[in-house]
């Protein structure tokens, strides 16, 4: 586990962390989820990122997810989707999930979606109704921007 983890942080130098949006397994099982967070988050000589607090999200493929347990055992900050954009590339659907995304933003302060990068219909509607979002308050911003808010207490 350390070393695949290690060859991936390696080919993407400027990455800020991980997700497992492919992972349902892995993210169910708590001896993998535990072999993950000690090589990324541990203290043991070759540590991955060392100095560095890498972000994972839990893209919650699977409703089994032992990640909130395995960081809160570990002390691991991590974020959790709340929301696919694009499950159904319909354009009704994606724009109940926005706004269900913007419904729990309201409520908690911020909401954590993903989209596909492959879906026209989503990115032409997020260009759409970003003009409108900005005007009721909300922005986009990225992980790294809401994990320091969150550790701010900026929510």
């Amino acid at each position: 586990v350390h070393s695949a983890l290690k060859k991936a942080f390696e080919s993407v130098p400027f990455a800020v962390g991980m997700n497992n949006h492919m992972g349902s397994k892995v993210t169910s099982d708590l001896r993998s989820m535990r072999m993950i967070f000690e090589s990324i988050y541990g203290n043991e000589p070759g540590l991955l990122l060392k100095g560095q607090r890498p972000i994972f999200l839990d893209s919650r493929t699977t409703a089994k997810s032992v990640v909130a347990t395995v960081a809160s055992e570990q002390g691991v900050f991590f974020l959790e989707r709340d929301t696919f954009l694009d499950n159904d590339d319909e354009r009704a659907s994606i724009l109940a999930a926005i706004d269900e995304a913007v419904g729990l933003s309201s409520k908690r302060g911020y909401a954590v979606m993903i989209g596909h990068v492959w879906s026209q219909e989503l990115a032409g509607i997020v260009a759409e109704i970003y003009p409108q979002l900005v005007n009721k308050g909300f922005r986009l911003g990225t992980l790294s921007e809401l994990a320091e808010m969150i550790a701010a207490g900026e929510e």
